[in-house]
């Protein structure tokens, strides 16, 4: 009797446990949906009820969540209830990097305010900057920059945010990065610049931009490649060479 007894006590605590457990899920769960709808009251209804502010959906905290989604007065219902910034997801993205990527200028304001760390690297060594650069968000690029950030990082691969913008053809972003500051000649881990990206890309008009400010136009890279050279190896147009032999590009040497 007394066996029986502790068997069903044991039994009715597994369903309870059993049934706790699917509950803080389905709270987790509704929280997710409640931070993608942008609904702060909702979400802290759900916070109140025991809903988990760090319960990751697909690798993405709440916070992470509301940042890549814009919405700042959720992330401030979060971060304000203790939510960790500067937590990552399985690419090393923080809730800075993510509403940068996205060009969530207000939310990248909010982040900052809360002290997110400005230039925080993935696991690639991209930074907020890059991202924003690399995306074309002139306005979280512009908020980054007033804000400290460095416009010299650089990845894992050495490339800066204007390397970056470059290899995507964001011919306003290199524009405005260089009004910031950034140095026209920076090269990645293989020398690769600007220029060269730009020339091995055909794009006309960015080399013609990059010459203006000052690029070197008979830099090489690691493996004595110039900017001339890549543009015949890509079997770019006639006029993207001979402008560049026309602003001062040497035929390589023998």
């Amino acid at each position: 009797m007394k066996r029986t007894s502790a068997l069903i006590m044991m039994l009715i605590t597994m369903l309870n446990v059993a049934v706790l457990s699917a509950y803080d899920a389905d709270l987790d769960d509704r929280l997710h949906k409640a931070v993608m709808l942008c609904d702060p009251g909702r979400v802290e209804t759900l916070l109140n009820r025991g809903a988990g502010i760090e319960a990751a959906y697909n690798g993405f905290t709440p916070l992470m969540l509301a940042s890549f989604f814009g919405c700042s007065v959720v992330a401030e219902v979060l971060l304000d209830r203790g939510a960790d910034i500067d937590v990552r997801n399985d690419k090393g993205f923080t809730a800075l990097v993510l509403a940068s990527e996205e060009g969530r200028t207000a939310t990248v304001e909010r982040l900052l305010d809360w002290g997110a760390y400005i230039d925080v690297r993935s696991d690639g060594g991209i930074t907020p900057l890059m991202v924003a650069s690399s995306n074309g968000h002139s306005a979280v690029v512009e908020t980054l920059l007033d804000r400290g950030a460095d416009i010299e990082a650089r990845s894992n691969g050495g490339s800066t945010a204007l390397v970056q913008a470059t290899y995507k053809g964001r011919s306003a972003m290199v524009e405005k990065l260089l009004d910031r500051g950034a140095d026209v000649n920076t090269g990645n881990n293989d020398g690769v610049t600007a220029l060269m990206q730009a020339s091995g890309r055909g794009n006309l008009a960015m080399v013609e931009k990059l010459l203006d400010r000052g690029a070197d136009v008979n830099a090489e890279n690691d493996y004595g490649l110039t900017a001339l050279m890549n543009a015949v190896r890509s079997g770019r147009q006639d006029v993207l060479i001979k402008m560049l032999l026309d602003r001062g590009a040497t035929l390589p040497r023998e």
